[in-house]
């Protein structure tokens, strides 16, 4: 006796609108990581490395930029 094929599930529906507070919540996480990014990168490359504070700033500031951009891109999702 074989049991029957399971049906193939269906695809999930799109999720609606965002909330308010959902957007909310995925501003302030993608602020917290770009922060936290910017803070990391600002002691590894001025303290850490020896960058001068001309170099230093603009690449963790790109790079903080970058991580805050995923955070809300997965966020969103």
């Amino acid at each position: 006796a074989s049991a029957p094929a399971a049906a193939p599930t269906a695809p999930a529906a799109p999720a609606g609108p965002m909330t308010d507070d959902a957007k909310k919540q995925q501003r302030d996480q993608a602020l917290i990581a770009f922060v936290i990014t910017w803070w990391v990168g600002m002691g590894a490359l001025r303290f850490g490395l020896g960058f001068g504070w001309g170099l230093a700033m603009p690449i963790a500031t790109v790079a903080a930029a970058a991580v805050g951009g995923i955070v809300w891109k997965v966020k969103s999702r």
